[in-house]
């Protein structure tokens, strides 16, 4: 019998420390299992920190790149800018040379205009001219002749009206044009242009006075204050 209960004394304790021995191998193995876990999850968090780390970085180097084409692209633009700015007052410059140039060929073609407008041209045969006027001039002064003579006039006007030219034709000098010797027509210089000078400022139009190769030029004071012509005198 002591046998016996020495034995299931001897079971008990064994199953006792069989359990107590699972037990704790289950836990230790739990724990464990746990361990590894933990490890695992902190070297996964570990890899993601680095990861993010280096998006860091990388974003980092990014935006001091991005900084530097930032600063460079400021730099052209300002350099630009002041090269823009000295280009517009050169622009200015050269639409104000451009518009007095402008001007200037304005004036020009002006002054063309009225140099080809004011063109003098003389006759190729000055002697044909000259006797044409004087034909012309001799009609004139016959026709008025005719028409003095239809009207009545005095004996007395007449005879003062013919000492007064007989006077004139014997006090008037002799003309230095009526010795000149004939000029010759040239053939090869028909038309001669007179233009004005360009440097010369503007003046108003002349107008030629014709005069016969016979006749005198009268000063103004030289005509009396009363005089009438004669068929304007009474009868």
């Amino acid at each position: 019998m002591f046998l016996i209960l020495r034995l299931f004394n001897s079971i008990l304790f064994v199953v006792a420390n069989v359990s107590v021995a699972l037990y704790t191998l289950q836990r230790f193995f739990r724990a464990m299992r746990t361990h590894y876990q933990m490890v695992d999850e902190v070297e996964e968090y570990s890899n993601l920190v680095d990861q993010s780390r280096a998006s860091l970085d990388y974003v980092g180097a990014k935006v001091m790149e991005a900084l530097r084409e930032m600063e460079s692209d400021i730099g052209k633009e300002v350099y630009v800018t002041h090269n823009l700015t000295k280009l517009s007052t050169k622009i200015a410059s050269v639409s104000r040379r451009f518009a007095e140039l402008e001007e200037g060929i304005i004036e020009l073609a002006r002054l063309n205009h009225n140099m080809e407008n004011a063109t003098i041209e003389t006759p190729s045969d000055i002697n044909e001219e000259v006797r044409r006027i004087l034909t012309s001039l001799k009609r004139h002064k016959s026709s008025a002749a005719s028409e003095h003579n239809q009207r009545p006039q005095s004996h007395q006007s007449h005879q003062r009206r013919t000492t007064r030219m007989s006077r004139s034709h014997v006090t008037s000098p002799v003309d230095p044009v009526q010795q000149l010797p004939a000029v010759a027509p040239n053939p090869v210089s028909k038309f001669t242009a007179v233009r004005p000078s360009r440097h010369r400022s503007r003046s108003p139009g002349l107008v030629s006075e014709v005069m016969l190769l016979d006749e005198q030029r009268r000063s103004p004071a030289d005509k009396p204050i009363g005089f009438r012509p004669a068929w304007m005198c009474p009868v």
